[in-house]
């Protein structure tokens, strides 16, 4: 599966949509969300999930990380998320629901979706709190990273009434930046994606060697 899960924008063309509409489309927007989850679980269960801890652990080179680096990265970057989602759960989050404010975090969130596509078109620091260095779980991380994925879609699930209250998240990485609940979605699972296309290259570099 290779699509974006975004299905809808509440905010296009200047519209006013009924609130029936706007469930049925989040409604969808989750459903897609969570087979794209599946789909990315599987994945890692197929490529990885027999490799011996060795050839996980690999690096190709300085500057580059293992295959289980980028697992380790993605389950650090996505539960950096999780505050947020748990402030929206105990309606904790004022960070604002008006035209205005959704406007800027509907720009904001296509602005990152574009640099964290699966294409790797564009280059990215890694910011030193989402480092792969700082998960420590002990275990195996395919392991890991299916259990992970579980309780990401329990998250996906919740934020069916997020978007319906055109609900929005500020980044982990920085407080300033917000984007809407279905566009931190896009950008969580297009950022998997273009992770499981790293380690994928890893891979065949270890078949090559």
């Amino acid at each position: 599966m290779k699509c974006n899960i975004q299905v809808w924008d509440a905010t296009s063309n200047g519209r006013n949509r009924d609130q029936e509409e706007i469930m049925t489309d989040s409604n969808q927007f989750v459903r897609n969300g969570c087979a794209e989850i599946d789909e990315i679980t599987r994945f890692v269960n197929v490529h990885f999930g027999k490799m011996p801890p060795d050839l996980l652990n690999q690096r190709a080179g300085p500057g580059t990380w293992s295959i289980a680096e980028n697992l380790k990265h993605l389950m650090v970057v996505n539960e950096s998320y999780f505050p947020g989602f748990e402030a929206l759960r105990n309606k904790n989050n004022s960070q604002n629901s008006n035209l205005i404010s959704r406007w800027f975090a509907h720009k904001m969130g296509h602005w990152i979706l574009k640099r964290v596509k699966r294409s790797g078109d564009h280059k990215m620091k890694t910011f030193s709190i989402w480092e792969p260095v700082q998960y420590s779980k002990p275990g195996s991380v395919v392991e890991d990273f299916e259990h992970h994925q579980g309780l990401l879609k329990t998250y996906l699930e919740w934020s069916v009434a997020w978007i319906e209250k055109g609900l929005v998240i500020a980044s982990p990485a920085n407080g300033l930046i917000r984007y809407r609940i279905e566009d931190a979605w896009n950008i969580i699972i297009e950022h998997e994606w273009r992770h499981l296309n790293q380690a994928m290259r890893m891979k065949a570099n270890q078949k090559q060697q």
